[in-house]
């Protein structure tokens, strides 16, 4: 296989396992619903794992800290969810994790360049 092919299937596997990681509490870290608990449209709570700073960021985008577990509605949906009220999102984040805040401030501007080797070494932290 070649590297440019190699590097794509890393990088899948990567952003599954970060996925994975950052969902395995089983409930929304902003409203507490539990994975598969009924909500409010009668309808099993589904969770997904947000990144706070953007998987474009490749110093970050498969580091844990960098991800919140959330349900679909206070992900994408509500007028004050991650995607739709950012600012109301930003002010949760930093007052509920302030030491994950700062660390992801900190390293917002550190640049890698994901090769490989990289991506091999992301995939290990997080099995």
């Amino acid at each position: 296989m070649n590297k440019a092919k190699e590097l794509v299937k890393l990088r899948k596997k990567a952003f599954k396992l970060w996925s994975l990681k950052v969902r395995a509490g089983g409930a929304c870290e902003l409203c507490g619903k539990k994975y598969k608990e009924i909500n409010e449209k009668g309808k099993p709570t589904i969770l997904q794992a947000h990144h706070i700073i953007g998987r474009e960021n490749k110093n970050l985008a498969w580091d844990v800290l960098n991800g919140v577990c959330l349900c679909s509605n206070c992900h994408k949906f509500s007028r004050t969810s991650a995607h739709r009220g950012s600012i109301i999102f930003t002010d949760w984040f930093m007052k509920k994790y302030p030491d994950r805040y700062d660390y992801l401030l900190k390293n917002y501007m550190v640049e890698v360049e994901p090769t490989v080797e990289y991506m091999q070494k992301q995939i290990e932290k997080l099995t």
